[in-house]
């Protein structure tokens, strides 16, 4: 994979996150959108926690899982870059 984030068996550390958006050149705001996420929620992620005001609002899980395809399918970002 172009972006390798992590492996499936794990769920990605906050370090795999921010590799991940900035790998694919995504802003905070960008990596939000593309991921139906606040800019709030991107934050959380990439300092290590899953909560916004003490409650996983996506689970990593699901999160995971939209890293993954847009990491495999960047041409649907292009939307959330304004390309």
């Amino acid at each position: 994979m172009a972006h390798d984030i992590c492996s499936m068996n794990a769920q990605p550390t906050e370090l795999d996150f921010l590799t991940w958006r900035t790998g694919l050149g995504l802003t905070q705001v960008q990596a939000a959108a593309a991921l139906g996420l606040s800019r709030r929620q991107v934050q959380y992620y990439e300092s290590g926690l899953e909560a916004v005001g003490g409650n996983v609002q996506t689970p990593m899980r699901t999160v995971e899982l939209a890293m993954h395809y847009l990491a495999e399918h960047p041409r649907q970002l292009e939307r959330y870059r304004g390309e």
